[in-house]
C-alpha cells in the first residue's frame, strides 16, 4: 500500500475506551477475554474499533465483541 494517499478527511471520529473502576483493566491488553462494545454490526464505528484494537496489539478475536446499536 505504498501508493495509497489520503484524499479527504471526511469527519473526525472520537474513540473512547472506558472500563469500570473495579474491573482491574489498566491498559488495552486488559480487554482480552472481556466483552467489548464496538457499535452496530457493519458500521464504520465497528470497523474502526477492530482496526484500533489491532493497532494497539489486541486481536479482535481475543475479545468478546458486542455489537450495540447507537440507542442501546
Amino acid at each position: 500500500m505504498t501508493r495509497l494517499r489520503v484524499i479527504a478527511h471526511l469527519y473526525p471520529a472520537s474513540i473512547h475506551l472506558v472500563s469500570r473502576v473495579d474491573s482491574k483493566i489498566t491498559n488495552v491488553q486488559g480487554l482480552r477475554g472481556k466483552r467489548v462494545g464496538i457499535g452496530e454490526r457493519g458500521s464504520a464505528t465497528a470497523t474502526t474499533a477492530k482496526y484500533v484494537l489491532s493497532a494497539l496489539g489486541v486481536s479482535p478475536d481475543s475479545v468478546r465483541l458486542r455489537y450495540l446499536g447507537f440507542s442501546a
